[in-house]
């Protein structure tokens, strides 16, 4: 053992239950930017993109809609115009609609499985910061998938941060600005559909922030966010050619606070309920991470672990420095090898320095 520790890297000297690290706590939030907007044909604008790309490259995510494109444009095209940035798709497969987002590759974007609900959503997971973005277009002769797109928002996970932007389509409502930072609803023809929606997104928790007119005097493409810290979102003349003006969003993200293994909380295993522990992995649903992204399905499954553990082995405070088996033997060797290390950088070329060090 001794032997081992003296050949060994860093060594970590009581690993117990890992905690957020409360020093970290207040730590600035990651800024993103992010632009919206209603293309009405990618397909015919590839040279507006390209032409484009110094400013459109400037932001993190670039979120479009009625892309009017299919398998007859490759995502290399799309690419090619923002290399730094990972293309998703969700084409419609006919004539009109779909939706595309572009996001920078530092992010860490990965694709969620699509909704199967019938609407065009495309659901993304960016792994830094940690926030989920879905990218919507609702036709406007389809009343009901308003219906399934609540459906959808309301599968995700409310775990995270979460950024829902796209066109609506639903002209009946006005918006107008709030002390809160985001807009209320002014319902200047009460329909079904815009007062089921506007029901789901209250019990979702998601505030709306765009209340200039995004086309003609109507706000048709909308942004709505859950759990971040500011948000805003201003329209703006378009960059590519379209009736629609696009949407600017700056958006302030609270990352959660590192992990650390605690130094004076130790799991007691002499105490813990095992036959209790292993019914509650048994009872876990552990199907639910069948439809999840490779991070998402590992963050979650440490997760549920975790809780698991702490539901049936309890925690105690050492009141020792060092654990038991921190023994007099093993911190003289760890000394012995500390010892060598520094003779060995005071004389890297003596070879009696480094025969002692790799002993």
């Amino acid at each position: 053992c001794c032997r081992l520790l003296q050949i060994a890297g860093d060594v970590e000297l009581n690993p117990g239950p890992t905690e957020a690290r409360r020093t970290n706590s207040t730590a600035r939030p990651t800024r993103l930017s992010a632009l919206l907007h209603n293309t009405q044909s990618l397909r015919g604008k590839l040279g507006q993109l390209r032409a484009s790309a110094v400013e459109l490259g400037g932001y993190d995510i670039l979120a479009l809609t009625e892309t009017w494109i299919g398998d007859d444009v490759g995502d290399a095209e799309l690419s090619a115009a923002l290399p730094e940035h990972t293309w998703f798709r969700r084409d419609r497969g006919s004539v009109g609609g779909g939706v595309a987002c572009a996001v920078r590759s530092s992010l860490h974007p990965t694709r969620r499985t699509d909704p199967d609900h019938g609407t065009e959503t495309l659901v993304l997971h960016l792994g830094l910061p940690n926030i989920t973005v879905a990218v919507c277009y609702r036709p406007p002769s389809d009343d009901r998938s308003l219906e399934r797109l609540g459906q959808c928002l309301s599968a995700l996970p409310n775990v995270r941060p979460l950024l829902v932007m796209g066109d609506f389509n639903l002209p009946e409502l006005q918006w107008e600005p709030c002390s809160g930072g985001g807009a209320q609803p002014i319902f200047v023809k009460r329909s079904a559909r815009s007062i089921k929606f506007m029901d789901t997104c209250d019990v979702l928790g998601l505030t709306q922030f765009v209340h200039m007119p995004t086309r003609g005097d109507n706000v048709l493409d909308l942004v709505f966010a859950r759990g971040l810290v500011k948000v805003t979102a201003q329209p703006r003349p378009h960059t590519i050619t379209s009736d629609h003006d696009e949407v600017v969003i700056n958006l302030d993200v609270r990352s959660p606070p590192p992990t650390r293994a605690t130094r004076t909380a130790a799991l007691n295993y002499r105490r813990a309920d095992f036959d209790g522990l292993r019914r509650a992995l048994r009872a876990t649903p552990w199907d639910m991470l069948d439809n999840e992204g490779v991070d998402e399905a590992v963050s979650m499954f440490y997760t549920l672990v975790d809780a698991a553990v702490r539901d049936h082995i309890p925690v105690v405070q050492s009141q020792r420095r060092f654990p038991p088996w921190y023994r007099p033997e093993i911190r003289r060797a760890l000394r012995a090898k500390q010892a060598a290390f520094e003779r060995l950088k005071r004389h890297p070329s003596d070879p009696d320095c480094r025969n002692d060090f790799v002993r």
